[in-house]
């Protein structure tokens, strides 16, 4: 119970005076909880990278070996992570016509974070603990203070019974005391030999092995908020010595192993003949990769230095056979845990040709076939053969070409099919253990982790692409310009289907959507002196996608909004809303139907939904300026996307402590002064009008992604300390910001338009992303 429910429900029993109520309210509005937590729970973030390379040999033997360590603070409390990547290669030649390759891989690395997350502290409820007005320091001394979280009659309550715990909490020390770690190894391994058949002829053969573990450790301490109300709460009744939840830290574990490998064989051929110039590869592959996931049960009563727990009755704990006993209830989920295993198996085929004729024609082809064990047992399911052809005319080749500004003109064009398979699927019945206990049967539930789908096909894309390059001026102005069709049949997509069947959705290959686009690419030296260069590179992308076949079950209304969706005759990722019609005198929104008339939310089909248009960008810009002056670099990139929308969050009914919550309807009347939030409520009603199109607004931002500056270190300086070469970097991200929506989003940082943004209380849980500043030095010896 939060603390304004508490004066609330006080107030309407006599327990405080009206006039201490407002008292209380008037101070809870006064304080800056907020301004707060971005003061003490949010702090600068700070990476170190060090990286350092050796390389060496002769005319036989080559050898690389570097290694990095980074190490990140990160940008809230408890945040902090580690990575060691050390790499190794290694080229040998025995024979004037045999090299062998060998490499090796090795990354580790470590985290740790708080198990509550600073997006679950902040994503406001009834439910949390902590809320806007809480003020977790004392603005008088600067010392973390506790916070109201219980209530004070329950706190007197358990008082009274000998062996419970205190119940004080404080959200900045109390996050330390629940903390997730993290430790991940991965190792690749691999080789090849290279062997001079003929002439342009040589065959090739390697492999790589890789092998992962990540072991994941949350302990949530005994002295935790949580473990201390878990424990008190779970205390009998009948024996309040009796506590079934153990005293204890609280341990969640999991470890996941991961191997692959990687087989490859290859024949290559390149040689001219004259005008004549042939290049040639074929070859196959073999792949594998396993994963083995586990996740142990959860321990109660937990002593992470001796390493022991207590003995725990997880079956009627989860079947809450203990509830009736306990004195509030249980609020631990005692996981029973879980193990996953899963096997992918590729086998291809591939090879691709070229043939270029007098430098001026060139046609190339490629085709793939690939053999997957995800498809069942019918064999014209599992293979999948992919393809291209393309060709080239360079026209600046031709004796006839013959203008001096232009010394490069080609133009091309190619068209192939592609292939994607969805690995989650297939043709037989899985069945997959629950996560806990269920309360009905007081037993391990069994769900349809997969259900049979025979009728999967691969999902293939047909790609059609025309193009051109021109180099103008001796190369200092360069251009590309590409025009493509992508059509993608056959779709993979979760469709609804009749939930007698056992399970509600089923992936099926359900439609078509076609996706047009011009991409222009532009480069060139804008100045070009001897000790000043400026260089300019601008990208200009349009795409326009159109569903040409969907069969999705939208059955409600419901089933349109909660997220793009792909529908026949729009643009992919399309987005509709519920047509606001106004608050009636009651403070309930209305929504216009297809044929004009004001209605519920309740009673709204899908074809009364309004478009709103698509939350994909139909024109992406981007802009880099780099200047040399001497030895200073200066760089910045401009990236802008245009032709979408978002939707913004705002009050809806239920999130009552969105800041917006103050310009609801409350009497009969305010519905005519122009108010569009509704009254307070609680179910569907706020979850319509979540998805109305009050709340959708222009998506469109620019943004100064990136600035760099470099200074290059005098070559005559440097030598004197035994260096080669060196510099130091200052660089910035995230430094400007300028977007169409009202709330000042960065769309590319958070997306509300996924499933249930909307009504969770988002008007205190954005967190914009903040300005990054880089300092590096390089020192080549």
């Amino acid at each position: 119970m939060s603390k304004v429910n508490y004066l609330s429900v006080a107030k309407a029993q006599g327990l405080i005076t009206a006039a201490d109520f407002d008292s209380q309210i008037a101070q809870l509005k006064s304080n800056d909880g907020l301004g707060q937590l971005q003061h003490y729970l949010f702090r600068n973030q700070l990476t170190q990278q060090h990286n350092i390379s050796v390389s060496g040999g002769s005319d036989k033997t080559q050898m690389v070996a570097s290694a990095k360590f980074i190490t990140n603070r990160g940008n809230s409390l408890y945040t902090d992570d580690n990575r060691l990547i050390i790499d190794w290669k290694n080229d040998w030649k025995p024979a004037k016509n045999i090299s062998i390759r060998l490499l090796s891989n090795v990354n580790y690395s470590r985290s740790e974070a708080p198990v509550t997350s600073v997006t679950s502290l902040l994503t406001y409820s009834s439910a949390s603990f902590l809320h806007p007005y809480d003020l977790v320091v004392d603005p008088a001394t600067g010392q973390p203070q506790d916070i109201y979280a219980t209530n004070p009659r329950k706190i007197t309550r358990y008082a009274a019974i000998p062996g419970l715990k205190q119940l004080d909490y404080n959200p900045l020390t109390d996050l330390g005391l629940e903390m997730t770690k993290n430790q991940n190894l991965q190792i690749r391994m691999g080789g090849s030999i290279n062997v001079i058949l003929a002439p342009g002829l040589n065959v090739e053969a390697g492999g790589t092995w890789t092998r992962g573990s990540n072991f994941t450790r949350s302990i949530s301490s005994k002295d935790s908020y949580r473990m201390r109300l878990a424990y008190d709460d779970a205390t009998s009744i009948s024996d309040p010595s009796k506590h079934y939840i153990p005293n204890g830290d609280m341990l969640t574990e999991s470890r996941d192993i991961s191997q692959a490998y990687t087989l490859r064989g290859q024949l290559n051929y390149n040689r001219a003949f004259g005008k004549h110039s042939v290049m040639a590869i074929g070859g196959m592959e073999v792949s594998r990769t396993t994963l083995d996931n586990n996740a142990y049960p959860t321990r109660f009563g937990y002593n992470d230095q001796a390493g022991t727990f207590s003995i725990f009755n997880y079956a009627d704990y989860s079947a809450g056979l203990y509830r009736p006993d306990m004195l509030y209830g249980q609020s631990l989920t005692a996981g029973i845990g879980a193990i996953s295993f899963r096997d992918t198996r590729f086998t291809s085929w591939y090879g691709n040709a070229s043939y270029e004729f007098d430098r001026r024609f060139l046609v190339s082809g490629s085709v793939r076939l690939d053999l997957t064990n995800f498809f069942g047992t019918d064999p014209k399911f599992r293979y999948k053969p992919i393809w291209s052809a393309g060709g080239t005319y360079k026209i600046s080749n031709e004796k006839y070409f013959d203008i001096s500004w232009i010394n490069k003109l080609y133009v091309r064009g190619s068209y192939g099919l592609n292939g994607n398979i969805d690995l989650n699927s297939g043709p037989f019945l899985i069945i997959a253990p629950g996560t806990g206990i269920s309360t009905l049967t007081g037993d391990v539930p069994y769900i349809i982790s997969t259900p049979p789908n025979k009728s999967l096909r691969w999902e293939k894309t047909i790609t059609t692409n025309l193009g051109t390059d021109i180099s103008f001026l001796h190369s200092r102005v360069n251009m590309t310009f590409d025009y493509y069709l992508r059509r993608s049949q056959l779709l993979l997509a979760s469709d609804l289907i009749d939930p007698t069947l056992g399970y509600s959705s089923l992936t099926r290959n359900i439609g078509q959507l076609n996706n047009t686009g011009l991409e222009l690419t532009l480069e060139g030296d804008v100045l070009r002196k001897k000790r000043f260069v400026w260089n300019v590179l601008g990208t200009v992308s349009f795409n326009k996608s159109r569903v040409v076949t969907y069969n999705a079950n939208y059955s409600s209304a419901l089933s349109l909004v909660l997220g793009p969706v792909n529908r026949v005759g729009y643009p992919g990722d399309a987005l509709f809303n519920y047509r606001f019609a106004g608050i009636n005198n009651a403070g309930s929104p209305l929504y216009w139907n297809a044929a004009g008339q004001q209605i519920a939310g309740a009673n709204v089909k899908p074809e009364d939904l309004v478009y709103s248009g698509s939350a994909r960008p139909k024109f992406t810009y981007g802009l880099t300026n780099t200047f040399r002056y001497g030895n200073v670099d200066l760089a910045f990139m401009l990236i802008s996307k245009t032709g979408f929308q978002t939707r913004r969050s705002g009050f809806s009914g239920s999130n009552y402590m969105q800041e917006d919550v103050a310009k609801r309807w409350r009497n009969p009347g305010d519905e005519k002064s122009g108010s569009i939030y509704p009254k307070l409520s609680t179910g569907t009603e706020s979850l319509y009008y979540s998805y109305s199109d009050v709340f959708m607004e222009n998506g469109n931002f620019f943004k100064l992604r990136d600035l760099s500056l470099s200074y290059h270190f005098s070559r005559n300086l440097i030598r004197r300390a035994g260096l080669s070469d060196a510099s130091v970097t200052f660089q910035g991200r995230n430094l400007y910001l300028l977007t169409a929506n009202s709330e000042h989003r960065d769309p590319e940082a958070s997306d509300p338009t996924t499933v249930g943004s909307n009504i969770s209380d988002l008007g205190y849980s954005w967190l914009p992303p903040r300005p990054e500043f880089y300092l590096g030095l390089k020192l080549n010896f």
